[in-house]
């Protein structure tokens, strides 16, 4: 009778392919860190510019709707007016024309309202038969930010940075494949134990303890070592090339969004005027129309110039709104904050 007990303990001493090895791992961990970080500031850019579409169609809505509710009470006025004998009937029926042509475009704006507000909720991940409460207005936007480097900017921007690790992992892969060329160090310890007898109880057991080193020295690889350089070194060129790609793209994204700013800044300026100016011609031509001096064609014209100026003063506010989310992307300050 006979018994054998073996164990072998292998552990790798020094590596470098090891070695570097982890510290590629520790620049992955950080390249996908700046990835999560990119995927979410475009998640949350892409979420407030639907939002503000909402609210800018919700304005527009309300607009529309004020303007068909003018029309109504003119009609109402006129028809009061008619039936009182001071109006003819022609002033009545171009009340009335103006106001039933008003109803359809109300409708209308309410649909696009509705399908906007659906596709954010959509996004948002809320329910589409959930009541969605919107909390924010168009008559509010932050200032034009102040001139950044384009140094502070690309280090900010979370896909920058992405491309920058990347480069690093690329430089640290070089490294591990070039650690193909380096020796090896390992220990191995064995163990064994024996035992054996003629009869039924083991005796003359023995124990073994082994402890050894080995180097191992890579000589001859037929050229797969080189290639392997070769390849990561081709890898590392492309990222570099990608890198400076991104900068003349971000330096000219910059530019374009400071301008696109710019002019969304002084078409708010001018829609705020055209407002007012429009309000007033509104105004003063109800007056004209109730004592005669004027028609009811030149009211509803001047009503509908009250229609654009707001729906355009909005779409400006929208527009820069737009362009400064832009602007955060671009300098990497995504925030969740709102206007």
């Amino acid at each position: 009778n006979e018994y054998q007990l073996y164990a072998e303990l292998n552990q790798t001493l020094f590596s470098f392919e090891v070695l570097r090895g982890i510290k590629a791992a520790r620049y992955l961990k950080d390249l996908s860190a700046h990835m999560f970080e990119s995927v979410r500031q475009g998640v949350i850019v892409q979420v407030k510019k639907d939002f503000y579409q909402v609210l800018l169609l919700k304005e527009i809505f309300e607009v529309v709707r004020n303007s068909e509710a003018s029309s109504k009470e003119n009609y109402d006025n006129m028809k009061d007016r008619y039936e009182s004998g001071v109006v003819s009937e022609f002033d009545l029926l171009q009340a009335e024309v103006s106001w039933r042509n008003a109803i359809p475009q109300t409708l209308e704006a309410r649909r696009d309202y509705d399908l906007a507000l659906n596709n954010l909720k959509v996004l948002t991940g809320i329910p589409i038969d959930e009541t969605l409460t919107l909390r924010g207005s168009m008559d509010s936007y932050p200032d034009i930010p102040g001139p950044i480097s384009f140094e502070k900017a690309i280090s900010r921007r979370p896909d920058y940075n992405v491309l920058v690790w990347e480069m690093k992992l690329r430089e640290m892969n070089i490294l591990v494949q070039k650690s193909n060329y380096y020796p090896t160090l390992s220990a191995t310890l064995n163990y064994s134990h024996a035992a054996a007898s003629d009869q039924f109880r083991l005796e003359n057991d023995s124990n073994n303890l082994v402890l050894g080193l080995a180097l191992s020295i890579p000589i001859f690889s037929g050229g797969y070592t080189g290639a392997q350089v070769k390849k990561a070194e081709i890898e590392l060129e492309k990222v570099s090339t990608r890198i400076a790609k991104l900068n003349e793209s971000i330096e000219v994204e910059l530019r374009n969004i400071e301008l696109r700013m710019q002019e969304a800044n002084i078409r708010i300026e001018a829609a705020l005027k055209s407002v007012a100016t429009a309000r007033r011609a509104f105004e003063i031509a109800k007056t004209l129309v109730e004592n005669k001096l004027a028609t009811q064609i030149e009211l509803n014209e001047i009503r509908v110039a009250l229609d654009q100026a707001q729906v355009g003063y909005y779409s400006s506010v929208h527009d820069y709104l737009i362009t400064y989310f832009d602007w955060e992307l671009a300098v990497g300050t995504v925030s969740l904050k709102g206007y």
